[in-house]
């Protein structure tokens, strides 16, 4: 059965047996699985925590709670046995990943599956935090699955310059130990390359791009833990937003992808977001205006 789950389902589990034997316990139950998924949380459910605003580390002094009060045996077993309903939580987990039309389990599969047990210890520890409504958190995951597979279309429309700007974000966010990919790692992803459309449309309206760098690295404090090893960090909401404006300005101008220019509209189209603000410090905030300069841009290309 394992070899249906994806990398990141695999990992929770492994990660989920290394606590149970660790503790010495003498069956790995639903707390251990939630205990893996919270180590390094995949896309969906990383997108479902912060779109929820849960407290994570609530969430996992709770699991943790709830390791500890495990009566350990005297010796540690080499490989723990699944917890009966474990096994049920699993057995689920596949069922719906075959409802929902896919071919592997991954950890918003996990996920569902503990809530589908109104007994798990995943179900009381969202309850213990204030989301006690297991039904709802399900319909909460299963619009996560559709918006991330809305998103993964999007990105797949990302040109070479905007896939590298991507890129340099996500590992720039990691070395700031930032959990999440926002805007601001964006923008400054994009300016690594002077040449793209981006960067060309900005020096032309008069935008100093060293004091914007210097800016965007001015808003963007670095994250208080270091991200797991293997971990990802995932969009940010606004990111995601973002994206999504990029795409209508992409599909306004009659395009079939989705470049560095239209990331630039897109970010100047979310007034509130990190980039825009880093944009607006620097003088650039007329989204007419820009809108303007990159059709010229695109068609001396």
């Amino acid at each position: 059965m394992f070899e249906k789950f994806n990398e990141g389902a695999q990992r929770a589990l492994i990660l989920g047996q290394e606590a149970a034997a660790r503790e010495k316990h003498e069956f790995l139950g639903t707390e251990h699985i939630m205990f893996g998924l919270l180590q390094a949380p995949g896309e969906v459910n990383a997108g479902l925590f912060r779109r929820l605003k849960m407290d994570l580390r609530k969430l996992v002094e709770q699991v943790e709670t709830m390791l500890h009060k495990n009566v350990p045996m005297d010796e540690a077993k080499p490989d723990v046995p699944f917890s009966e309903l474990a096994k049920k939580s699993l057995e689920k987990s596949v069922e719906i990943a075959k409802e929902l039309g896919e071919e592997n389990i991954g950890q918003e599969h996990l996920l569902l599956g503990m809530l589908s047990e109104p007994k798990t210890d995943a179900s009381k520890a969202f309850g213990n935090i204030g989301f006690d409504d297991p039904a709802k958190l399900r319909e909460e995951i299963r619009s996560e699955i559709e918006s991330t597979k809305k998103r993964k279309t999007i990105l797949a429309m990302l040109n070479e310059d905007a896939s590298k700007a991507l890129v340099h974000a996500k590992e720039d966010a990691r070395e700031k130990w930032n959990d999440s990919v926002g805007t601001e790692h964006i923008l400054l992803g994009m300016l690594r390359n002077l040449e793209c459309p981006a960067s060309r449309v900005l020096i032309k309206l008069g935008s100093d791009v060293r004091l914007l760098q210097k800016v965007i690295r001015e808003i963007t404090p670095p994250g208080k833990e270091k991200p797991m090893d293997g971990a990802t960090p995932h969009l940010s909401l606004d990111a995601k937003t973002m994206i999504d404006s990029a795409e209508k300005e992409a599909k306004e101008m009659g395009h079939n992808y989705i470049g560095t220019e239209h990331l630039l509209l897109g970010m100047l189209s979310l007034k509130t977001c990190a980039a825009a603000s880093a944009l607006n410090r620097t003088g650039i905030s007329n989204l007419k205006k820009v809108r303007l300069i990159v059709n010229k841009e695109l068609e001396t290309k």
